[in-house]
């Protein structure tokens, strides 16, 4: 007896001393205790009680650099090191469906031990895929994390929670990775003018990860997206969500038909290359628009000449309402175009014939559709002269543009309708002006009223001067090879918008012997490059020293105050005086005291001839 067995538990492992004691008195004899130098190893890691904590170890980032902290711990719960020959295990695995799809394998995984806590390991590590998962997962993957405790043998125990399930979203949007393809509705980059153009954006982060930028209903992450069109016809452009995660859609307007290039950017940056942008985008004509139909051609927007043997024509192409010009044309229309064609000449050339006044039709219309260009060509003539107007309706629909209006030009001068006159062609004062008037018509007895100079010339001559011109009534009489006479002097025909006419002058210079003479005078047609003689031809006139007295029913007036005016306005026209030889009397002094010019009016009252004088100030 008297013998004691001491048992000491150390709290951890290291070099201990210990004393035995009874009471206050060391017990034993001196040099017993204490003793020094016991040393205690550490207590196993017990796995069971070890864990793992981080952000690491729920969510990682593709691509990014992810970490999670491991505390070891004994079976009393307190921190463990490692034992001698042991280390820490960790791995980072993609899942095993994933194992031969060539994605890329988490990589940068360390273990380092923390300095400032026992038994506290830093395991950090990088994982790139972030696959589709299925319905309701979202473009997500789960990587399986497995952690323990390798003993000198090799074997692994794994701690508490091990294997742990993290898992990987996608990175940012990277714009070289993102990529072009059609709607799966369309099947192509294609679509009308009539709907709004779309295409899918698949998006993709740096390490080919579909990144779920948004939804249908959240248009917080779409403020980065935009669209744009080379060149002009782009009326609006947006990015919306789609159905499919992962997809975004660009959508744009585009109402001209044709072929674009579309570019889609993320913060700035075009999607692509490759199967990016820009995308080739096709517009095609929308439907059928009768009112939109395009009308062009020379015989509906430019001048036409009026001509018997001449056609005119223009074209109708099939649209859609944007006008876009629709190439599946097939000609089922040419009879609507036909019933809803209207085409009228109105005439303001004041013609001799009554029957021209008014509206005259064009005529003959004909319609024909032109199947290589797909469009209809209505052709048609008209010999008449003035304001063309084109009514057209299709299908009931009034084509935009309609009435259409153009000019019907009369044709050039018909010798045997045009008409000189004047009182030059009637005598002339020796070395007064005189004045020759030539009414201009076409074959078809439009007056030409266009101002165009170089249509007549005329020629004087004295008839005893022994100047000798072709025979009268020659076809075509050579006025051009005849010596000019010297005492005569011509001035070309020029347009006098007040008359209405072509007037040309001429005065004889030849010095006055107090016996008259005559005058031979020529008035030409100058179209076609041929003269011609107009009206009665070539003429004598007699040349007088001075005018006689002024003969009322051989002066005239012409201008536009003879043909009406606004109430309170002033009208103005002109009165030629003349003698009973038809030679203009000039306004002088003598003239004016031998005759005096009044002027009557007075207004109708009924659709009669019936007259009420009237007083109307005059000033002459």
């Amino acid at each position: 007896g008297g013998r004691y067995r001491l048992t000491v538990v150390a709290p951890r492992g290291g070099a201990y001393s210990i004393d035995a004691r009874l009471g206050d008195v060391t017990i034993g004899f001196p040099g017993d205790f204490p003793l020094r130098g016991l040393t205690f190893a550490d207590p196993p890691v017990d796995v069971a009680n070890s864990y793992a904590s981080g952000a690491g170890l729920s969510v990682a980032v593709a691509g990014e650099p992810s970490s999670f902290t491991v505390q070891l711990r004994d079976s009393a719960g307190a921190a463990a090191r490692l034992g001698a020959g042991e280390s820490l295990f960790a791995r980072v695995d993609l899942p095993a469906s994933l194992n031969a799809t060539g994605l890329r394998a988490p990589d940068g995984l360390t273990v380092v031990e923390a300095s400032d806590r026992v038994g506290a390991w830093v395991v950090g590590y990088t994982a790139y895929a972030a696959v589709q998962g299925g319905s309701g997962e979202g473009n997500v993957t789960t990587h399986s994390v497995t952690v323990g405790v390798t003993s000198s043998g090799g074997a692994v125990r794994e701690i508490s929670g091990s294997p742990f399930a993290v898992t990987v979203v996608a990175g940012a949007v990277s714009a070289s990775n993102t990529f072009a393809r059609p709607n799966a509705l369309l099947g192509a980059y294609r679509s009308s003018a009539d709907v709004w153009g779309t295409f899918d954006v698949v998006a993709l982060d740096a390490y080919n990860n579909s990144v779920d930028v948004a939804t249908l209903r959240d248009f917080s992450k779409l403020w980065n997206w935009s669209v744009e069109m080379d060149g002009v016809g782009m009326e609006r452009s947006y990015v919306r969500g789609a159905v499919e995660r992962g997809v975004v859609s660009a959508v744009f307007r585009i109402v001209a038909a044709g072929m674009y290039s579309v570019t889609v950017r993320h913060d700035g940056v075009a999607i692509g290359p490759g199967g990016g942008s820009p995308v080739t985008y096709t517009v095609v004509p929308g439907a059928l628009d009768y009112a939109a139909s395009l009308v062009a051609g020379d015989g509906i927007d430019s001048n036409v000449t009026a001509d018997a043997a001449v056609t005119r024509s223009f074209t109708i192409a099939e649209a859609d309402s944007f006008g876009n010009a629709r190439e599946d044309a097939a000609g089922g229309i040419a009879s609507k175009i036909a019933e809803g064609l209207n085409m009228t000449v109105r005439s303001a050339r004041w013609p001799r014939s009554p029957s021209h006044s008014g509206i005259t039709s064009v005529d003959p219309i004909s319609v024909a559709f032109d199947s290589t260009n797909k469009v209809y060509v209505v052709s048609f003539r008209t010999t008449v002269s003035g304001a063309l107007t084109t009514r057209l309706e299709i299908g009931g629909f009034t084509v935009r543009g309609s009435p259409f209006e153009t000019t019907v030009l009369p044709g050039p001068p018909e010798p045997s309708r045009c008409v000189a006159s004047g009182p030059g062609l009637s005598g002339a004062v020796a070395g007064e002006w005189q004045i020759v008037e030539v009414d201009a018509r076409d074959a078809f007895d439009n007056r030409i009223d266009t101002g165009e100079l170089g249509l007549f010339r005329m020629f004087v001559k004295r008839s005893d001067g022994g100047f000798v011109w072709t025979p009268a009534g020659d076809a075509s009489p050579n006025y051009a090879d005849t010596p000019v006479d010297p005492a005569i002097t011509v001035e070309p025909f020029r347009w006098d918008v007040a008359r209405a006419a072509y007037v040309g002058r001429y005065k004889s210079t030849h010095a006055w012997t107090g016996s008259g003479y005559d005058l031979d005078v020529a008035v030409v047609s100058l179209a076609s490059g041929a003269m011609k003689d107009i009206g009665a031809g070539r003429r004598t006139i007699r040349v007088k020293g001075s005018p006689g007295a002024v003969d009322a029913a051989a002066s005239s007036a012409f201008g536009p105050g003879l043909s009406g005016g606004v109430a309170g306005s002033t009208l103005a026209f002109t009165v030629t005086l003349a003698d009973s030889d038809g030679v203009k009397v000039p306004q002088t002094d003598a003239t004016q005291s031998a005759a005096t010019t009044r002027l009557a009016a007075c207004r109708k009252t009924s659709s009669d001839d019936d007259c009420e004088p009237v007083a109307v100030p005059v000033e002459w």
